[in-house]
């Protein structure tokens, strides 16, 4: 048990009830996501929110698209969305950091290529 990831995850939770009026089923998922991410970079070394770069959170959800399925890994990334904005305002990470989660796309076909020549399309 890491006592510095706890307490920012207790912290986490208090803020998604309190403040955002969570439901306690979302407030746990988020807190399972979250404690995951940060046991899986940190383990048992002091939390450093500075120490959460983009190539973390992007090779973190890269390392899950093994296992889960694009509907679950848009969660997770919302989730550790979410986490990442409280961290900006606690005033412990830049603002910059929430935009470097990409949305991960959910429809259909999102592997084709976004535009077809028309040579491409006869085919």
């Amino acid at each position: 048990m890491n006592k510095s990831i706890e307490a920012i995850i207790e912290a986490y939770a208090k803020y998604l009830d309190e403040d955002k009026g969570l439901c306690a089923s979302t407030i746990l998922r988020n807190k399972n996501v979250t404690c995951d991410f940060l046991y899986k970079q940190f383990g048992k070394n002091q939390f450093i929110p500075k120490k959460i770069t983009q190539n973390t959170i992007l090779t973190y959800i890269m390392n899950l698209k093994k296992r889960y399925k694009t509907k679950t890994l848009q969660v997770i990334a919302s989730t550790l969305r979410s986490f990442i904005r409280y961290l900006v305002m606690m005033g412990e990470l830049r603002a910059e950091l929430v935009n470097s989660i990409p949305p991960m796309p959910g429809w259909r076909a999102a592997h084709l290529p976004v535009f077809l020549v028309k040579s491409e399309s006869k085919k």
